[in-house]
């Protein structure tokens, strides 16, 4: 038996971790990893699987937590494009790995009030949500700009397969998710934190396929 086979995700409720310390196979996995038997590479990749699956446990406890009960926003004049890069650069692993190209089309004289730390997880869930939704050599379009009626308008598009018109209305609901793994909550967030800086966010069907994101966010114009 592949003992890989032990080492599967572990459906876990935030509030509840007894089914990480109970499971059957709690044991076994870290004999897998002491064990003499276990080759270097083996013992490599199953800390590897280990390390991932804490991570999303954790991921998902902060998605929850910041959904549940965020922290009042510290608003400051932060450049919109200065934080998309700084998301866009945080990626970069995720994106090599999926074998994905983002492409940046960006106004750097974006100036907004806000909290820098919760447009950042704005950014980073868009983002994430376009990674999820693109193939191998698939490109994202990122686009900072000001509106003609001077708002700060960011603009994400992917070339995935899109999304029905049905689901389209849904997608922003907490917990609404087509994600085996997913919390349902990254684009909840997304639409809570917009519409706390007084934006809002849409998507729509991107002509030639895919889903494109747009958030408004108003705009402080410099003298």
């Amino acid at each position: 038996m592949d003992p890989r086979a032990d080492l599967r995700p572990i459906a876990l409720d935030p509030c509840d971790p007894r089914p990480l310390l109970l499971h059957p196979h709690s044991d076994r996995r870290l004999l897998i990893l002491c064990s003499d038997a276990t080759s270097d590479d083996q013992r490599e990749e199953f800390r590897e699987i280990v390390t991932s699956e804490i991570r999303r446990i954790d991921g998902t406890v902060k998605e929850f937590l910041d959904f549940a009960k965020p922290r009042e926003s510290r608003l400051e004049k932060i450049n919109l494009t200065e934080v998309v890069a700084a998301a866009v650069r945080q990626l970069e692993g995720q994106v090599d790995k999926g074998g994905v190209t983002i492409s940046q089309r960006a106004d750097s004289t974006l100036t907004v009030s806000a909290d820098r730390e919760k447009i950042h997880q704005v950014v980073l869930n868009l983002l994430l949500n376009a990674i999820d939704a693109s193939a191998n050599g698939d490109t994202i379009d990122v686009t900072t700009r000001a509106t003609d009626d001077d708002r700060a308008e960011l603009i994400v598009r992917d070339y995935g397969k899109g999304i029905d018109p049905s689901e389209a209305e849904r997608v922003f609901e907490p917990f609404y998710t087509r994600k085996p793994s997913g919390s349902g909550l990254g684009l909840a967030i997304v639409k809570s934190i917009v519409e706390s800086h007084n934006g809002w966010v849409s998507l729509q069907a991107a002509p030639g396929g895919g889903t494109e994101f747009r958030v408004i966010l108003p705009l402080i114009k410099e003298n």
